[in-house]
């Protein structure tokens, strides 16, 4: 087995239990009628930028919004993925965190897995300068369908002899599956079927510990 340098892990429903925007939604009642659209688009059913823009429309974040969901987000982190960062970081791993969703949200999180913010690509948001909410930045690859491919080629690609891996559980980290080395599916906290079965390896226990026996040599398990 050759030994893979760089371990990318989406976010909402892959490293935590939650999908963040569904549960800023759920804060302002919006909840039950956003819901469909994430589940939708991360079936490959609706566009995920259509399906961004109402969202992000109808919640309107705020600064503070976004800090309350990443004090969430560290509250909700799946089973065993905080002890797996630390054993790739104590191997020498490069661990990046891909997301479409945003700062400080993301970053606070990263924060409290270890991932410094150099290894962290999510989408921007606008604000104003009481922190209210303007937009997001529609031109960012990661707004659109295929953008984890993309940023995936241009930021993290340019690492040239490591081997990549992708850990994920919708769509959009499917479709960056030929940019990488090795796709994983997780669906420890929604599986989804076209995940599912076009995955390299698929996990689908709570734990984040299987993806240790399909990253590392026998030569790393030994550590």
């Amino acid at each position: 087995m050759q030994k893979f340098g760089v371990i990318i892990f989406d976010l909402d429903s892959t490293l935590v239990k939650l999908e963040g925007l569904d549960w800023l939604a759920g804060q302002t009642g919006k909840g039950n009628r956003l819901r469909p659209l994430t589940i939708k688009s991360m079936n490959g059913e609706l566009d995920f930028h259509q399906a961004m823009v109402v969202k992000m429309r109808a919640i309107s974040p705020s600064y503070s919004d976004l800090v309350k969901l990443g004090k969430k987000y560290c509250d909700s982190v799946v089973k065993d993925a905080r002890e797996v960062i630390d054993v790739l970081h104590y191997l020498g791993k490069q661990v990046w965190l891909l997301t479409g969703n945003f700062q400080p949200a993301v970053g606070i999180l990263g924060k409290f897995l270890g991932i410094p913010d150099k290894r962290i690509i999510c989408n921007k948001i606008i604000f104003d300068k009481n922190g209210n909410y303007i937009g997001f930045d529609d031109e960012s690859p990661l707004a659109y369908n295929g953008g984890k491919a993309v940023m995936i080629k241009r930021l993290i690609r340019k690492h040239r002899g490591e081997r990549i891996v992708l850990a994920g559980d919708g769509l959009t980290d499917l479709e960056a599956k030929h940019a990488v080395d090795l796709f994983i599916g997780y669906g420890g906290v929604i599986e989804r079927n076209n995940v599912r079965s076009n995955s390299d390896f698929y996990i689908d226990s709570e734990s984040m510990f299987p993806l240790l026996d399909l990253v590392l040599t026998k030569t790393e398990k030994k550590f």
